[in-house]
């Protein structure tokens, strides 16, 4: 297997194994339909941990690229087969998308994944994940099934958490127009409360002057 590192362009690697596991970057982009199983996700995680200057770029172009290829010759291995650039593309794809989900909705393996790239990044040279940090992880796509699920919970829990707001929100309103509802007929009650009394001292007087006025003794 031969390999060439060319130092002013993006890093490739020329492969010249059996191209039933490795395609070539000059490849179609992966179909929809080549979705990225859940056993090569798991293993791209597994190896990252295990060998992170595939993502941090602290070793020699020519050592990163015997990685990358150790890496995808096992992954093509699995099924679906992809080129060295869409696995480089979905591995960071997929470290964007864990670094913005919560963890409430990621597997165990993926928290301590995303922990540990997120370490890395701190302690990495700025240097040596400068274009890592301005290009690779600006763009977020979901390939796997898993992700799939995993996305879709986390709108539902969004979209429910949305709604008891609402709910809430309907409720207190509610409440205030009860309130004030009680507030205005408390103050009609005392209203008429405060004619009665009036009407009854009139009706109080004009009996007195009444009883005077034909000399009838008070009761």
């Amino acid at each position: 297997m031969d390999f060439e590192v060319d130092l002013t362009t993006e890093l490739t690697i020329d492969l010249t194994a059996d191209q039933e596991n490795v395609t070539t970057d000059s490849d179609k982009p992966d179909r929809i339909t080549n979705r990225v199983t859940e056993e090569q996700k798991n293993y791209i995680i597994y190896f990252v941990m295990e060998n992170p200057e595939t993502i941090s770029h602290s070793s020699t172009p020519a050592s990163e690229a015997v990685l990358w290829n150790d890496l995808i010759t096992h992954l093509n291995s699995l099924k679906p087969v992809k080129s060295l650039r869409n696995w480089r593309r979905y591995t960071l794809r997929l470290i964007n998308h864990l670094k913005i989900t919560p963890d409430l909705v990621l597997t165990e393996e993926e928290t301590k994944f995303k922990r540990f790239v997120k370490k890395l990044l701190e302690t990495a040279d700025p240097e040596s994940t400068e274009e890592a940090s301005e290009t690779d992880f600006t763009e977020v796509v979901i390939e796997s099934e898993e992700d799939i699920r995993n996305a879709d919970k986390l709108e539902l829990e969004k979209a429910k958490l949305k709604l008891d707001i609402i709910v809430n929100d309907l409720g207190v309103e509610r409440l205030n127009n009860l309130i004030l509802f009680l507030k205005g007929q408390n103050r009609r009650c005392l209203k008429k409360m405060k004619r009665l009394c009036a009407s009854k001292s009139y009706l109080q007087m004009r009996l007195r002057e009444f009883r005077e006025a034909r000399g009838l003794p008070e009761e």
